[in-house]
């Protein structure tokens, strides 16, 4: 038997976070030492990796991962308000109908995640969400 599956990034796939995230980063931006990024910058950075923007950052490598977390911890408080990438909702439906088991992938918070999917009424759409970089158990130890 074979099981077809689709699994999606949450972040810019299936969540329009970009907004977000940039205004956050930019509020963290003279705390960790980098400069905002400005609606110019936008069109570049698009075509880089994620590492390729660090380094153009100028972050210290010793402080991403302190950054990440800050932006992770920032955006839990605005997971519920962001909105659906346009088309999403509608070609899940089409994959459930095809009965595609379903997923999201994330280095995102999984609280942030089931937010979203809650407040958008996507909960029961998804069958996992595996979890990248963060477990259930750090998430508990948040402040």
């Amino acid at each position: 038997m074979t099981i077809a599956a689709a699994v999606f990034d949450f972040d810019g796939t299936i969540a329009d976070s970009q907004a977000a995230t940039i205004a956050i980063a930019n509020h963290l931006s003279g705390e960790f030492g980098y400069a905002p990024v400005t609606p110019a910058d936008l069109v570049e950075l698009s075509d880089l990796s994620s590492r390729e923007i660090v380094r153009r950052a100028n972050i210290p490598a010793i402080k991403l991962p302190c950054l990440l977390r800050r932006v992770q911890l920032e955006l839990r408080k605005q997971a519920a308000q962001l909105q659906p990438i346009p088309v999403i909702a509608a070609a899940l439906q089409k994959l459930r109908h095809r009965n595609y088991q379903l997923g999201i992938t994330t280095s995102n918070l999984e609280t942030n995640v089931r937010a979203f999917l809650e407040a958008h009424d996507l909960t029961d759409t998804f069958d996992f969400i595996p979890i990248c970089i963060r477990s259930r158990t750090d998430e508990v130890n948040d402040p």
